[in-house]
């Protein structure tokens, strides 16, 4: 889960065997923190390390709630 300001706003997780997703370097994830986190709560982004898929931050399920299950 990511917060910002206390407040759940995208998801990051492992990825899963042969995701499709669109790819960003970890690099670019420390150096537009603000923009590439806009981008992961629209849609999943497989975020790599030396080209290897490490993570994917995606957008929250639809009917999320704060404190309970979708």
């Amino acid at each position: 889960m990511v917060l910002r300001h206390g407040r759940p706003i995208a998801l990051l997780r492992p990825p899963r065997e042969e995701e499709v997703t669109e790819r960003r370097s970890a690099t670019l994830l420390w150096r537009n923190m603000r923009d590439l986190l806009a981008e992961g709560r629209r849609k999943p982004l497989l975020i790599t390390w030396y080209g290897v898929g490490t993570a994917v931050l995606e957008p929250l399920p639809d009917g999320y709630q704060e404190g309970g299950e979708p």
